[in-house]
């Protein structure tokens, strides 16, 4: 988005929308692998086990706690200047998302 404001600032009206059209097209790729992975991963069935029995829902907590502390950790300790991957933005964004993702996320089949 930031090329395609420069291009039209220049007057390059053909390259700031083609530009638009790349900033765009990204975001549907986006969309689309997370619509990919929620239809995939949490279904109708899914849910159902997740909420049927009630005490389900604690002991999933319980289950992904460990995660969930790694992912506070790590929003709580990490800054800009010294994440590892150097961007910010998606370490946040990703790590934030892992972590409300643990609610309802549990394994399905056994471990042992």
């Amino acid at each position: 988005m930031v090329n395609a404001i420069s291009n039209f600032n220049s007057n390059q009206t053909l390259l700031g929308y083609s530009s638009i059209h790349d900033a765009v097209g990204f975001v549907d790729n986006i969309g689309a692998a997370c619509y990919n992975a929620f239809a995939a991963e949490i279904s109708v069935d899914h849910m159902k086990g997740l909420l049927d029995p009630w005490y389900s829902i604690p002991l999933n907590v319980v289950y992904n706690l460990g995660n969930m502390w790694v992912n506070y950790i790590n929003l709580r300790f990490y800054t800009p200047s010294t994440v590892p991957s150097g961007d910010w933005a998606f370490f946040t964004v990703y790590t934030v998302g892992e972590f409300l993702m643990r609610f309802i996320y549990n394994e399905t089949t056994s471990l042992n």
